[in-house]
């Protein structure tokens, strides 16, 4: 959100952070409509997850 701030280009910001455009709009709708706590991953559909976030973090 921070390379957002000073650009309002979608596109740039994708190529500077290696993601696509479509990514970084959603993260922007996401922080608009619920800030911070938007952020956060939300739930996916599909198999349960098998490696918790504290496994991933450690």
């Amino acid at each position: 959100m921070l390379a957002c701030e000073c650009e309002p280009s979608n596109a740039v910001v994708a190529t500077r952070l290696g993601v696509g455009p479509h990514t970084i709009g959603k993260w922007r709708n996401r922080f608009i409509a619920n800030r911070i706590e938007g952020l956060y991953d939300e739930m996916r559909t599909g198999r349960p997850r098998t490696i918790e976030d504290e496994a991933v973090a450690g």
